[in-house]
């Protein structure tokens, strides 16, 4: 499975873990971490969403909620509480995050998106970060 971290100065942000892998989409699970162990195990992981992002910038993002992580068998479009503009940060960045790694997996000319793409990155919302792959 590929693990994809996003990370900054004050540490890492988001964990992709891939686990559909088709010519010109993405799919998996988004998370929000805080912590990390000495072999790069997330040690605190909060779900964002289960994802698909395909090569046309159409995504699908299946929200459950900050309060079904206790629940066996979460329901989706739960309730999920965004508090703040650095929130709103963290959760703008963590999407494009998603569609950074769809564009660096199919290759840029392969988007249907390309100058909207452009527009995006001129934001940059992603321009202190880094983004690492690690395989199982």
């Amino acid at each position: 499975m590929k693990k994809y971290v996003l990370s900054d100065e004050s540490g890492d942000i988001a964990l992709f873990e891939q686990d559909n892998d088709s010519e010109f989409s993405i799919g998996g699970k988004a998370y929000l971490i805080s912590d990390y162990d000495q072999y790069n195990n997330p040690t605190a992981k909060k779900l964002f969403a289960q994802v698909a992002v395909k090569w046309d910038g159409c995504s699908h993002f299946w929200f459950t909620g900050e309060d079904s992580e206790n629940e066996e068998e979460p329901e989706k479009d739960s309730y999920y509480h965004v508090c703040g503009i650095s929130d709103y940060f963290i959760f703008t960045r963590t999407m494009f995050f998603l569609y950074e790694i769809m564009v660096n997996h199919v290759g840029i000319d392969n988007i249907s998106e390309l100058n909207s793409y452009k527009k995006y990155k001129k934001l940059g919302l992603l321009d202190e970060c880094t983004i690492d792959l690690y395989e199982d």
